[in-house]
């Protein structure tokens, strides 16, 4: 089973909207890895009190969200990508190069940089997208997840991105 690597803006942003499940669900596994920087920014999260943060560290108590330690070959080449990108991103991105992962992430900068060093990826319209076409959702739950986000995280979704979700298959 491929590793499913998550950047901290999607774990964030369902465990804001408590559907943290959904992930699990559409990649089939029981667990997700974060490597150590997304950590240290959820450890921060947590020390602010956030709630969501709350959310994700008992998935990490419970072993459904693993952290995990970038090996050298990983940390040397972190240190070659863009410092455009944060800590995490660029950890993220190393590590699901190096372990062909399945990275989760949502800046379209990192986008950008997955599609040159063609590192599988899914961004937030991608994931609800592929919750609909691959039947765990209705197009109507999906739209209210939407919502739930730009309620609880305050996301703007673009007529372009919305319309790109809800294309017919």
């Amino acid at each position: 089973m491929q590793m499913i690597l998550s950047d901290t803006d999607i774990l964030s942003a369902f465990a804001k909207i408590g559907r943290l499940s959904l992930l699990y669900e559409l990649f089939q596994v029981e667990q997700l890895h974060i490597v150590p920087a997304v950590l240290q920014e959820l450890e921060a999260a947590r020390s602010s009190r956030r709630a969501f943060a709350g959310v994700i560290f008992g998935k990490i108590a419970t072993h459904n969200i693993i952290p995990i330690a970038l090996t050298q070959s990983e940390s040397e080449l972190t240190a070659t990508l863009p410092i455009t990108l944060d800590d995490g991103e660029r950890e993220s991105m190393a590590v699901a190069y190096q372990r062909d992962a399945i990275l989760l992430c949502n800046e379209s900068r990192v986008a950008y940089w997955n599609r040159h060093f063609g590192i599988e990826y899914f961004n937030l319209p991608m994931l609800l997208r592929a919750f609909w076409t691959q039947a765990l959702l209705t197009q109507d739950e999906v739209q209210q997840i939407i919502y739930d986000l730009q309620t609880a995280d305050r996301m703007g979704f673009s007529a372009k991105t919305l319309t790109d979700i809800f294309l017919k298959k």
